[in-house]
């Protein structure tokens, strides 16, 4: 483990997937490119990626992890994957940003939620960049969708979201920018944070092909779910 004693505290890598694919294709690379992105970044920490797929392990909430560490999460939205590592226990999500109905919206957001996403310029913005929040949150926790609208109820926004209720937890959210597609990314992790604020490594998609070509990769990304 000295190699880890030498890594940095946060890491957010992100690669774009080449154009012209379909949404099925599409869909399978992102699975896949997240699962390289996480081998890349083993690598670069000495630390063993070939053998991933009995490396990787399910939680006692079904959380994929790595036993022995580093902690690591991964996300991907319309073309674009995305590893998070660290020392701490971490939840990442990238989301295009999107149109959200009147319905959605309601049901998604507290009442607190709703007045902070109304008065943003661009609502749908702030919805899309709330809901990287609480999946990020409930993506720490491994609890999923049962975590509750309650306890994902968050006071403030911006670049550093804070829940209502603490929880011992700090986000940091980024807006992203590939040509006309805007996303927003949130990480949610325990520890210390980014104190220069959140930062994500742009990875080339040729540097991911060595390792999308590994057989590792396609085993991991198949069955289990980011």
């Amino acid at each position: 483990m000295a190699a880890l004693s030498r890594a940095p505290d946060w890491q957010v890598l992100v690669a774009s997937l080449p154009g012209g694919l379909d949404k099925r294709e599409r869909t399978r690379l992102e699975s896949q490119a997240a699962w390289a992105l996480l081998a890349l970044a083993l690598e670069e920490r000495g630390e063993p990626w070939d053998n991933l797929k009995e490396r990787v392990r399910q939680g006692p909430k079904g959380k994929p992890e790595l036993p022995e560490g580093p902690a690591f999460n991964l996300s991907h939205s319309q073309g674009l994957a995305v590893c998070g590592m660290g020392r701490f226990p971490l939840g990442v999500d990238v989301e295009r940003v999107r149109v959200f109905r009147p319905e959605l919206a309601e049901r998604i957001c507290t009442p607190l939620e709703r007045e902070l996403t109304g008065r943003s310029t661009d609502p749908h913005q702030a919805l899309t960049q709330l809901w990287t929040c609480k999946e990020s949150y409930m993506k720490y926790t491994g609890l999923g969708m049962a975590q509750g609208i309650g306890e994902t109820a968050f006071s403030r926004l911006g670049t550093r979201p804070c829940l209502e209720r603490g929880a011992g937890v700090w986000f940091q959210s980024l807006a992203l920018l590939r040509g006309e597609e805007r996303f927003w990314l949130t990480l949610c992790g325990e520890g210390r944070p980014p104190a220069a604020g959140l930062a994500v490594r742009p990875v080339a998609w040729q540097a991911l092909r060595p390792y999308l070509s590994r057989k590792t990769v396609e085993l991991c990304s198949t069955p289990r779910s980011l």
